[in-house]
């Protein structure tokens, strides 16, 4: 069992790798720092006025954070050193991403991957330092804690039916708003959920009530089992599995700092379920 390395580092981890504790070989691995915790670079162009000072602003955006993390490994033998070096080396995947976690007051974490070198330094026969170079192509830190909510969508089915036998004059009740939520980016900076849909649902269209962008699947109809998914991020959504279009005229959303209610439209008869699950995010 891993126990407490009781060194007085910080804690964390990459992928599956535990800093801050002795690992069942006996090896305690020690967080020495992490370089570039800080906001990360920018990437825009300003081009220069043609016979006048000064330029023009283009677009500019947050570039992908690189990093670089040294830790240490204090082992009870040569052989568990040596061992303790090949984890290192399995731990940071050269093409796929995984996860970087620090754990701050607020444990915050990322996707990286190897770049550049690892290098190795073994001061005794029993310890070896690394310094391992690391990008992470979203420069977001998010929250660790994985947030999810759900709300049912309304039973337009019912509230729109009729009741025979009718007589005139005949008056219609407005269509009631489609079922709403509000979720909490706790974070300083906008962050990209994942929407789930199940249930009977046609035509959904899901909004972001204070920018009123809006995604819909305008003659979309959903029916028990089916499960359609936004990937905020992406900007894509499968239906089934597969890739669905969203309409053209689609607005894909971001949660802002702070509170954002969403909204869930559409004919059902209140058997479709909204999912929203997101992390806070800070840059």
């Amino acid at each position: 069992m891993s126990a407490q390395a009781g060194c007085g580092y910080w804690t964390g981890a990459l992928g599956a790798l535990e800093f801050g504790l002795v690992d069942e070989a006996g090896v305690a691995w020690t967080w020495q720092g992490l370089n570039a915790w800080d906001g990360p670079a920018t990437a825009g162009t300003v081009a220069q006025r043609s016979g006048d000072h000064g330029g023009w602003a283009g677009p500019q955006y947050y570039a992908p954070r690189t990093l670089t993390l040294r830790v240490s490994a204090d082992a009870p033998s040569q052989s568990a050193r040596d061992a303790a070096r090949a984890r290192m080396r399995g731990a940071v995947p050269v093409n796929a991403l995984t996860t970087l976690r620090y754990d701050e007051p607020v444990p915050k974490q990322c996707q990286v991957r190897r770049s550049g070198s690892l290098a190795e330094v073994c001061p005794t026969l029993t310890s070896a330092d690394f310094e391992i170079g690391l990008v992470a192509p979203d420069p977001r830190w998010y929250g660790a804690e994985l947030h999810e909510t759900s709300i049912p969508a309304v039973n337009t089915v019912s509230a729109a039916g009729i009741s025979l036998p009718i007589t005139p004059p005949f008056t219609f009740a407005e269509a009631p708003p489609g079922g709403s939520v509000t979720v909490v980016n706790a974070g300083t900076f906008e962050s990209r959920p994942v929407v789930t849909l199940t249930g009977a649902i046609a035509s959904p269209a899901i909004t972001h009530l204070g920018s009123g962008a809006q995604v819909s699947f305008p003659g979309l109809e959903l029916v028990a089992g089916d499960v359609l998914v936004l990937d905020l991020d992406l900007r894509q959504a499968t239906y089934n599995g597969a890739f669905r279009a969203a309409s053209p005229l689609s607005g894909w959303w971001v949660l802002s700092p702070g509170e954002n209610s969403l909204r869930l439209d559409g004919a059902s008869d209140g058997t479709a379920v909204m999912t929203v699950t997101w992390r806070d995010a800070w840059i």
